[in-house]
């Protein structure tokens, strides 16, 4: 496997890579978002995303927007 992972986990590493690159380099509203990333459902991304990075992926785009002003 890839560095040690499960596909699966390599997948979920790819898809937030793909999240935190679209929160921070594009004006898309979240379900515009979590649609390109493969869920259905805005609380579905937020869950996921919150488990993956301890903050939900609002709260993670306004921190992106503080640190590169």
């Amino acid at each position: 496997s890839v560095y040690g992972m499960t596909p699966k986990q390599y997948h979920q590493m790819c898809r937030l890579t793909e999240a935190k690159w679209l929160l921070s380099s594009t004006e898309k509203d979240m379900q515009a978002i979590a649609r390109s990333i493969g869920f259905d459902r805005l609380h579905s991304f937020s869950a996921w995303f919150k488990q993956q990075e301890g903050v939900s992926p609002s709260d993670w785009r306004k921190r992106q927007r503080l640190y590169h002003q």
